[in-house]
């Protein structure tokens, strides 16, 4: 399936990539002095078309393209062989085993950090696993361009083959009955598995897998975003709790096997914070800043002390809304189950809808008494002859 690929940088690194196949490239009349890149594309016999701004424009590209567009053919996955036989970026391997990934955001996010922390590969699935395309490509920041992806019919036939090439499996779960992830010596060649964003991993893998470990959370956080959970391996994970500033400033420092340190969300804006800290969604992030009239650009540590506590108050009454919404769809699905459900008539007051024919009086289509004989179906009165 065809995609596209947007951008300087991005398109660039991804024609030093083995694993994609490009259709054509656009590019606008100011490419045409860029001898490097057009005897790369020659190099590698990529077709590609100078158009001045006028014809490039018609394309309706997004504006920050850069003046050049990548067609590309398709994504080059590779085989579960290849990352066993590959030679290891470190003295043991570590390959990323995703299970329904279905956010193509969080996707690339998590190809980008890979990419950072030279992981040896990653495996996903064919099934309920959002492929490699145009928005994972964008997200990745040119990560997607150096980590080797395998797309597997089965993950538990995966996880039989690597451990025959003696790899170890680590489920990450939520769960604090498991081994403390900084805490575990990973002195082995690793294969580690994330879960959904919603569900987490099957518990068909948790079964198969030789360990499971959790991340310690502090200040009543649940969990953290799939995309930030993968730094956590091989690395020194800590939480800045000066000042903690009501949980919403709490910042995660983490020093990658290259030395560079990370923090979380690292001065981000509002809703990015809410998003990394809490893991509630984009959506719901932004709901909540437009209750409590909060500039959605406003940086983190610019909020003041009322504003952090009106927040967290929001964040409480969601997780208890939440809750209550499960509990009644759990309602809803048993009494479908027995057959006592009545659909609409139960929340819809006081003017219900009709359900199964049902004829109301609130319903000119179904209202009760004598048929209503409208203008169009009226007789005509008799004219005078």
């Amino acid at each position: 399936m065809t995609f596209l690929a947007e951008g300087n940088h991005a398109v660039r690194n991804l024609l030093h990539s083995p694993y994609f196949t490009f259709k054509k490239i656009l590019l606008r009349e100011e490419h045409r002095q860029d001898k490097e890149l057009l005897q790369l594309l020659e190099k590698k016999q990529i077709t590609y078309q100078l158009l001045d701004k006028e014809q490039f424009a018609r394309y309706g590209f997004a504006k920050k393209n850069q003046g050049i567009v990548a067609f590309i053919r398709n994504y080059d996955y590779v085989s579960l062989n290849y990352l066993l036989n590959r030679q290891p970026s470190r003295k043991y391997p570590l390959i990323i085993m995703l299970d329904s990934i279905e956010d193509p955001h969080n996707f690339g996010a998590i190809l980008r950090t890979s990419a950072a922390l030279a992981i040896d590969g990653v495996i996903i699935s064919k099934k309920n696993q959002v492929p490699v395309n145009s928005t994972v490509v964008r997200v990745s920041v040119g990560g997607a361009a150096y980590v080797p992806i395998c797309q597997v019919d089965n993950l538990a036939v995966a996880i039989n083959e690597l451990r025959k090439s003696n790899y170890k499996i680590i489920s990450t779960i939520c769960e604090p009955g498991a081994a403390e992830y900084n805490k575990f010596n990973f002195d082995f060649s690793t294969a580690l598995i994330f879960g959904n964003e919603h569900e987490g991993i099957k518990p068909s893998l948790i079964k198969k897998s030789d360990y499971s470990l959790y991340i310690p959370m502090n200040n009543n956080i649940s969990s953290l975003n799939v995309s930030t959970t993968i730094f956590c391996k091989n690395v020194n994970f800590t939480f800045n709790n000066a000042p903690i500033r009501a949980g919403i400033e709490m910042a995660i420092t983490i020093k990658t096997h290259c030395n560079t340190l990370f923090q979380i969300p690292d001065n981000k804006n509002i809703r990015a914070g809410l998003t990394n800290i809490y893991g509630i969604g984009w959506s719901t992030a932004e709901a909540i800043i437009s209750k409590l009239h909060i500039a959605s650009r406003k940086r983190i540590h610019d909020l003041s002390e009322t504003e952090l506590k009106n927040i967290n108050q929001e964040i409480k009454n969601f997780t208890t809304e939440e809750k209550l919404r499960e509990e009644k769809q759990k309602n809803i699905s048993e009494q479908i189950r027995l057959g006592t459900y009545r659909g609409l008539r139960l929340s819809r007051k006081p003017n219900p809808l009709p359900v199964n024919g049902q004829r109301t009086r609130h319903n000119s289509r179904t209202a009760k008494g004598h048929k209503r004989i409208t203008v169009a179906n009226k007789k005509k009165a008799p004219t005078a002859k």
